[in-house]
């Protein structure tokens, strides 16, 4: 094929003879190698996408199912989650949160078992479920105590109420049986009983 082209300058025209299937196939292998070069960045373009996006979404998605978890009375597994950041510091807050209702639930469950002198840690900061579970097992202490107290005056009047009615007859043998009851009742090292006999006293 020829192609030419006019010189007005020199009044020249310039023929050039190209091998048309040859240049057709130079562009052919052009537009290919673009094709796979634009393909090729746009692989690498979704697979670095993909990545990054996994690398934010997925600590956030174990964030919100946690949450969903605790609402529903579940207790997860703790995220673990390195890199410094805003969602470092979000699943560290999550985290503790987690492990202080886990620790709060046990103290819980073992007032419930009647283990009042559990342990628990809840005295820091501004922790208000703690502190809350504290003041319940104070004032079930103090039930506790005012039980004992009412148990044991209860008990200290049947048995005494028993010794009198055992030896009501004789009032040495009573006041004898008496105090020696007490003493041992109320675990004392020593006791006495005193009467006053009014026939040895003058009636002026």
């Amino acid at each position: 094929n020829l192609a030419w082209s006019y010189l007005p300058e020199v009044n020249w025209v310039i023929y050039t003879k190209t091998a048309h299937k040859e240049t057709f196939t130079t562009i052919d292998n052009l537009k290919i190698l673009v094709i796979i070069l634009c393909s090729a960045i746009i692989i690498c373009s979704i697979i670095i996408v993909t990545f990054f996006a996994n690398s934010f979404l997925n600590p956030i998605i174990k964030i919100r199912n946690n949450m969903v978890s605790l609402a529903m009375g579940e207790f997860p597994n703790d995220i673990h989650y390195h890199r410094k950041d805003e969602i470092f510091d979000t699943t560290i807050a999550l985290n503790n949160l987690i492990d202080r209702l886990r620790k709060s639930t046990q103290f819980a469950q073992e007032i419930g078992k009647g283990n009042l002198n559990a342990t628990f840690d809840g005295e820091r900061g501004k922790d208000v479920l703690s502190k809350a579970l504290l003041a319940m097992r104070k004032s079930l202490i103090k039930i506790e105590e005012d039980n004992d107290k009412r148990k044991w005056a209860s008990e200290g009047i049947a048995l005494h109420g028993e010794v009198l009615r055992k030896n009501s007859e004789n009032l040495q043998t009573l006041s004898k049986a008496l105090i020696s009851s007490l003493v041992e009742y109320v675990d004392a090292h020593h006791g006495g009983l005193y009467s006053v006999n009014y026939e040895n006293y003058d009636d002026n």
